[in-house]
């Protein structure tokens, strides 16, 4: 299972921009089945023109999770995602593996990013 989110550039430029790292990612089921039925892991990852694919989160071991697991904050990786976010737009994308849930099931990703800006 694989999945993508593109995001524009909101205008930011790479002079104005220190650092950028992500603060939290959290996924939650919002209908369906429970993580632990049917995810082992998810490991998420930026990309952007011009830069290598870069890992930026995951979990594992969901199956593990309590019963009826709605949701779960990753484990963040320490990357800058500085030429990420000053790149015309970029890609969170994901790597799963599991089976695939028992009815259509519906998660969540709420992505946090803390960027420093030099004010001028």
């Amino acid at each position: 299972i694989a999945d993508s989110q593109e995001f524009k550039n909101q205008g930011a430029k790479k002079e104005n921009i220190d650092t950028a790292k992500l603060k939290s990612l959290k996924l939650t089921v919002t209908s369906g089945d429970s993580f632990e039925t049917f995810l082992t892991s998810v490991t998420f990852f930026a990309e952007a023109d011009g830069q290598p694919k870069k890992q930026v989160a995951k979990k594992a071991a969901i199956n593990t999770l309590p019963a009826g697991t709605k949701t779960f904050d990753c484990d963040l990786d320490d990357v800058d995602l500085k030429a990420y976010v000053t790149a015309p737009s970029m890609k969170i994308t994901t790597e799963v593996s599991g089976k695939r849930p028992t009815q259509d099931t519906t998660i969540e990703a709420v992505v946090t990013m803390t960027v420093g800006v030099k004010l001028l």
